[in-house]
């Protein structure tokens, strides 16, 4: 049933009387009804509970019609209508719902509250009354060279007072952290560059050796890790080879087994960890290999470029992050590198 709520306040202009109470139509119907007619609170609709199945039923749309376009002054007859109980109820539930809404948006800042207000919306006066004439007003600038100059004077308030604190990010990720990437690198050569090296799509070559490399086992029958090779490069258009993915893989092996006494390696390790600041690391390591002596970090990067020293330490700002949310776990990190499967090359960064 689709109802249109028309609520009309029965007034001649200059003259008194009582509105006629707000009507319904049924727009599939063809019936008028009067909503309002068990009385109480006049907006209250006269539905059943919401009834899941069919969320809109039984409802109407209310409003107030408005015939004289933009014109909002010198009209005795709104004027009236506006000492209505239907007006001022509608209004009170309206002004109420803005003062909930302030009021959750002004109790989810955690360290500085700002508000801010336009001469002609003074929200601020609904929600705390008296406190935004006790407030000096600034002039609002633009922070972006192609936004608009601002029309007008804006008041501003700010707790606490004095300069903003600098506040560190609750969550961590580490392939987004910055810092420190001076390190010195040890180039360990795996073999070479890869025969095929994929083409411009870097990204693509990224993913397709992250997947296999992760999902590899080595001790799988050769027939199987070329078929596993064949079906992300079907995924990945990357211009790799399937013999590209292998030779990546058993070369990272015999790495591993060479390098460290008993290794485990663990692939795709989930970190999530709170770290003594209070920040919470989240992130998933590439490689994690536990030996004898501890654990080493290794992450897969796609890079195909001639400088790996020195992109090797643009990343050890994510594998610090790493590091450090093992040791809040208690482990021992021995080493810190950076896999460039593509180039043939691992890099160990020691600070």
């Amino acid at each position: 049933m689709g109802f249109v709520l028309i609520a009309l306040s029965a007034f001649v202009a200059g003259q008194g009387g009582g509105p006629c109470g707000s009507i319904a139509f049924d727009s599939a119907g063809g019936a008028w009804a009067n909503p309002d007619a068990s009385g109480g609170d006049p907006l209250a609709p006269l539905i059943p509970e919401p009834d899941p199945l069919a969320p809109l039923a039984g409802r109407w749309v209310r409003y107030w019609p408005w015939p004289y376009a933009r014109q909002s002054t010198g009209m005795p007859l709104a004027e009236a209508a506006k000492e209505t109980d239907v007006y001022q109820a509608a209004n009170a539930r309206q002004l109420r719902e803005e003062v909930r809404l302030a009021y959750v948006g002004v109790t989810r800042a955690r360290d500085v509250l700002v508000l801010a207000t336009a001469k002609k919306n003074p929200w601020l006066e609904r929600f705390a009354p008296g406190l935004e004439a006790k407030l000096a007003p600034e002039e609002a600038t633009a922070t972006g060279p192609e936004m608009p100059a601002p029309a007008e004077t804006f008041t501003r308030l700010a707790w606490p007072g004095g300069v903003m604190p600098s506040i560190p990010p609750l969550r961590l990720t580490p392939s987004a952290a910055a810092g420190e990437t001076q390190a010195e690198v040890t180039l360990i050569s795996l073999g070479g560059r890869l025969a095929h090296a994929g083409g411009a799509a870097r990204d693509e070559v990224g993913e397709a050796l992250h997947r296999f490399l992760a999902a590899d086992d080595p001790a799988r029958p050769l027939a199987e890790r070329q078929a596993l090779a064949k079906r992300l490069l079907d995924v990945w258009d990357s211009g790799l080879a399937v013999d590209d993915c292998l030779t990546a893989a058993n070369r990272f092996w015999a790495h591993v087994q060479s390098q460290y006494t008993a290794p485990e390696i663990i692939r795709e390790w989930p970190v999530q960890v709170r770290l003594p600041s209070g920040q919470e690391v989240h992130g998933r390591l590439d490689a994690l290999i536990r030996h004898q002596g501890g654990v080493a970090i290794i992450d897969h990067k796609s890079y195909p470029g001639t400088d790996a020293a020195a992109k090797a330490q643009t990343y050890l700002p994510q594998l610090r992050i790493y590091r450090d949310a093992l040791h809040a776990q208690g482990l021992i990190v021995t080493d810190l590198a950076v896999h460039f499967p593509v180039l043939g090359v691992m890099a160990v960064l020691s600070e």
